[in-house]
């Protein structure tokens, strides 16, 4: 009886360490979310990091993850550059970093923000991303209307569990019935499925370490 009371007490310690792990874990990985909201305004609102100049796209400087003010690339497209084709053959559109230095990338957008698609017909959204803090992400494209998701009619294959460090790939998604998008949401959610149950289960939370919402006009008709 005793070895058996032993035994239990041993199970429950370790189950507690391992709890209290995950806890940290998750609680380190949710205050390095960061979003970069460019449906806000011209520069947009960039959370936790600081906001930028008013007047001037944000940018991301690579080294530090501190959106700073000036400069193509992040808060809107490049001067005279146009959308890359499917494949990720230009630099990167948009972009927003972690303090920590992770990163995601939106790369291309097809067809064109602004195009009218027939139902059934495709919109893919390439990205690249880097990692520092965690091992392996999962990245998803969602169509928003007025800040909330559209979702009938919808349909996606859903993000593979990409490792890191570094890496690029693209989401796809379409609609079967009439549909209005006026913005994207493009987010990293963390590739380990214990911390996204204990997040979501116990923390009631998404486990996303990086967000982009950007405008981007798309009717299915």
């Amino acid at each position: 009886m005793r070895k058996l009371l032993l035994i239990l007490l041993v199970a429950l310690g370790l189950f507690g360490s391992a709890l209290v792990y995950v806890h940290v874990r998750v609680s380190r990985l949710l205050a390095l979310h960061t979003t970069l909201d460019l449906t806000a305004g011209p520069t947009g609102t960039t959370l936790p990091g600081q906001p930028s100049a008013a007047g001037s796209p944000a940018t991301s400087s690579p080294s530090s993850g501190t959106p700073t003010a000036g400069g193509p690339g992040l808060g809107a497209p490049a001067a005279g550059a146009p959308t890359p084709a499917p494949g990720g053959s230009g630099g990167p559109l948009w972009r927003v970093e972690t303090p920590a230095g992770d990163f995601l990338e939106v790369t291309g957008i097809t067809p064109a923000p602004g195009s009218t698609l027939a139902l059934k017909d495709k919109v893919t959204v390439e990205f690249r991303f880097g990692l520092t803090s965690i091992g392996q992400c999962m990245v998803y494209a969602k169509p928003l209307a007025k800040g909330k998701r559209v979702t009938k009619g919808g349909s996606n294959l859903g993000s593979p569990v990409m490792p890191g460090p570094r890496g690029n790939g693209s989401f796809e998604f379409r609609f079967s019935a009439p549909a209005e998008c006026d913005a994207l949401e493009v987010f990293m959610e963390i590739g380990d499925i214990l911390p996204m149950l204990y997040a979501y289960r116990v923390l009631d939370q998404d486990l996303h370490l990086l967000t982009l919402r950007l405008p981007c006009p798309l009717t299915w008709k």
